[in-house]
């Protein structure tokens, strides 16, 4: 399987003044499946809501899973696939509870990005915190 690596970082704007400090794992593309795994730890500046982290992914996702690897207290899986509408994700807490979630968008798909959005329901991103970004295309 022929891989291409992706080394931009992810871009983070918004009211705060954040910037990332991970560079994504690896983007694979076989000609038909495309997948990025991407860690990103956020600076111990609040998160504020309606900050976004922009992820530069290289195709159209149809599928985008963000987990929050910090905390035990906090939504850990917001999970969005193209079966589901824009504004639809499914969010799994730490207790194990999973939930389908229409009150707000929690990503934004662009033709080579994906924008992850701090939402009041969404509640992922937190400072100092480590998330982990997938994406398949």
């Amino acid at each position: 399987m022929a891989g291409t690596n992706i080394n931009a970082d992810p871009l983070i704007y918004g009211s705060s003044s954040v910037t990332a400090t991970n560079p994504p794992t690896r983007t694979i593309s076989d000609g038909s499946a495309q997948y990025t795994a991407q860690t990103i730890v956020y600076p111990a500046t609040a998160i504020a809501v309606g900050d976004a982290t922009r992820f530069e992914v290289g195709f159209k996702a149809r599928r985008v899973r963000v987990t929050n690897l910090t905390s035990t207290a906090k939504l850990v899986i917001v999970e969005w696939n193209s079966s589901l509408p824009a504004n639809v994700f499914i969010k799994k807490v730490t207790a194990g509870t999973t939930t389908k979630d229409t009150t707000a968008d929690a990503f934004v798909i662009n033709a080579r990005t994906v924008d992850v959005l701090q939402t009041v329901a969404l509640g992922l991103i937190e400072a100092s915190g480590t998330t982990l970004f997938e994406a398949w295309g």
